[in-house]
């Protein structure tokens, strides 16, 4: 569990709920602990022609490609061909057990392992795609257009899974993690307005979400929110986009507080200073937003019940009666009674 450093789990107080968090994992953490050497350097296997010889051509044939490929990634020379290649590299490739059960055993292990055994050139790979991953590439003037970096992210999902399970929640030097990076970046794609680009980030997140542990998710999606709408608000570059990256994280996190059923977790995010995202969701500028954030409350009143409320306090009585509202409509559906979509329309 990934909660806020530096807090106690006390029982609940309204004074420990009104506290404003100043750090959250990932994106402001108070401290780091543990970060993994590999994240700043990947130790490369030697490719050499005496190495080719006596391990295998084969397999050392595409670590090269591999090595070659990535170069052309971080010296942002790689083309949408450089994207195809090391998609169909990885649908060749798959890691399907966690690298530490099963996973550096399977047979395209060599090509993923790196010198240390550890995985490493899976590291590099995906750490070369966040530069392409840039809400400004659509296509036009850059090499790489934005479709089909986003298929190499939804191929990494779906054939590297091993490997991104083994580096779930480790962290490099700032405390970021691979997937909480990846999970970043999509959400600030899925805002373009051109729809192929906008989809492609979509199903690259809905992949990447469906693999990682729900607690993970909850963790990254709420620890986004406070860090965008409490501890470095921040407008995003194109605030009338549909799918805002603030409003996409509150749809994720209503989906994924379902996946977690654990109200005792969630509680904890709440007591200690998450709930904050509510406020500053039901009082976002853009509808989008809030019509998102109300979907998630009545989400969280899915899995709490009633106790949800007394994180809403200060909401204003219109608001929280639009709450309710929606609750209401939910419970209805739920119950069978109802066929009316729960979409919020009057906000």
């Amino acid at each position: 569990m990934l909660l806020p450093s530096g807090i106690t789990t006390e029982t609940k107080q309204r004074t420990i709920r009104h506290q404003t968090l100043s750090h959250v994992p990932f994106f402001a953490p108070e401290k780091v602990v543990n970060p993994l050497k590999v994240f700043e350097e990947n130790a490369r296997t030697d490719i050499s022609a005496q190495q080719q010889m006596i391990n295998g051509r084969a397999g050392r044939d595409k670590t090269a490609t591999i090595y070659s490929l990535v170069d052309k990634l971080t010296s942002m020379t790689a083309d949408s061909a450089v994207f195809r290649k090391l998609a169909r590299i990885s649908r060749e490739a798959s890691i399907i057990q966690p690298w530490d059960q099963g996973g550096a055993n399977e047979a395209s292990s060599e090509l993923w392992a790196g010198a240390d055994q550890d995985g490493g050139n899976f590291v590099e790979v995906v750490q070369g795609v966040f530069v392409y991953l840039d809400p400004i590439n659509n296509g036009n003037g850059k090499l790489a257009s934005m479709p089909t970096v986003l298929e190499l992210v939804r191929q990494l999902a779906v054939t590297q899974t091993g490997l991104f399970k083994h580096y779930e929640r480790k962290v490099d030097q700032h405390g970021m993690t691979l997937e909480a990076r990846l999970i970043e970046c999509l959400l600030a794609v899925r805002a373009s307005n051109d729809a192929t680009i906008s989809t492609g980030a979509e199903d690259a997140l809905d992949t990447l979400l469906s693999i990682l542990d729900p607690q993970n998710v909850f963790d990254i999606m709420i620890s986004y929110l406070v860090h965008r709408l409490v501890i470095t608000p921040a407008s995003f570059p194109d605030d009338s986009s549909r799918y805002h990256p603030v409003g996409s994280a509150f749809t994720y996190l209503a989906k994924g507080v379902k996946e977690v059923e654990d109200a005792f977790f969630i509680d904890e995010w709440l007591t200690q200073g998450g709930a904050d995202v509510f406020l500053k969701g039901m009082n976002h500028p853009m509808i989008h937003v809030r019509k998102s954030c109300v979907e998630a409350i009545v989400e969280f009143h899915g899995v709490m019940g009633d106790d949800i409320y007394q994180f809403l306090e200060d909401l204003r009585e219109d608001q929280l009666n639009l709450v309710r509202h929606y609750v209401a409509r939910a419970i209805k559906q739920r119950a069978g009674l109802s066929s009316y979509g729960s979409t919020p329309t009057q906000l």
